[in-house]
């Protein structure tokens, strides 16, 4: 499980290089349904429920690399 982050600008130019990718904890919603960003370096990742009894996701990261954003 994987998030790519790209630069809006570069991906209007058709180029999909320079991405920076953060690898996501077993636990992650594989499908990433929501993502946002937090506070400082926070960002949170939701997934809907599997259906049935399972509850959905709800995931916090620390990303270091938001701190230059």
């Amino acid at each position: 499980h994987a998030l790519w982050f790209y630069q809006a600008a570069r991906l209007l130019k058709g180029d999909w290089g320079g991405a920076t990718k953060i690898a996501l904890p077993a636990d992650a919603e594989p499908q990433g349904e929501g993502v946002t960003f937090g506070g400082g370096a926070s960002l949170y990742l939701v997934g809907e429920s599997g259906g049935g009894s399972h509850g959905g996701t709800f995931v916090r990261l620390h990303c270091p690399f938001l701190d230059r954003r």
